[in-house]
């Protein structure tokens, strides 16, 4: 039965929003709880939509043979909002559905597994961009290591509850792989 546990991907809901900044510039934050199948940690981080979409583009991209073989239908995405009610409540709503929906699917498809240790790259897989997105790690896109989170400057959108990865962490065997 832990064997099924561990190969399980994890579970993700995105659980609502809070708008940041202010004025003209405000913007929504989504709250999006992952928990790891194997030992049911959970990780809370906020993600701006323009975040997901970067992470779309590049997993469509990267990991396209991978979608492909996967045989499932990928939901809905629509990448951006034109005009003035970006902050609607029936907007911000579809967006925390769709963003869930989009977030299960390639965890699915692209089988991750977040490592029951966050310094066990064995126990890793899938696409290190989707682990770090869900677990509230920076990507250096120039060179795919993990950056702290908690290192980044305070104007970073992004913030996360759990600490971040050691060096050394899966995202150079992962790294590796989507290479």
């Amino acid at each position: 039965m832990a064997s099924l546990v561990a190969a399980s991907p994890p579970a993700i809901r995105v659980s609502g929003h809070r708008i940041a900044g202010g004025g003209e510039k405000a913007y929504p934050l989504y709250t999006i709880h992952t928990t790891c199948a194997a030992t049911g940690r959970v990780h809370v981080t906020e993600r701006r939509w323009s975040e997901l979409r970067n992470l779309y583009v590049q997993l469509k991209v990267e990991w396209r043979p991978q979608l492909q073989r996967a045989a499932l239908a990928a939901p809905k995405f629509r990448q951006h909002h034109i005009g003035t009610g970006h902050l609607s409540k029936k907007l911000l709503a579809s967006r925390e559905r769709e963003m869930e929906a989009l977030l299960v699917y390639f965890a699915t498809a692209l089988q991750l597994r977040l490592a029951p240790q966050l310094d066990d790259a064995a126990a890793f897989s899938g696409p290190w961009v989707l682990h770090a997105f869900l677990v509230g790690e920076e990507v250096d896109a120039a060179d795919r290591r993990s950056t702290s989170a908690a290192s980044t400057p305070a104007s970073t959108p992004s913030a996360s509850a759990t600490s971040p990865l050691p060096a050394g962490s899966p995202s150079s065997a992962a790294a590796a792989a989507t290479a």
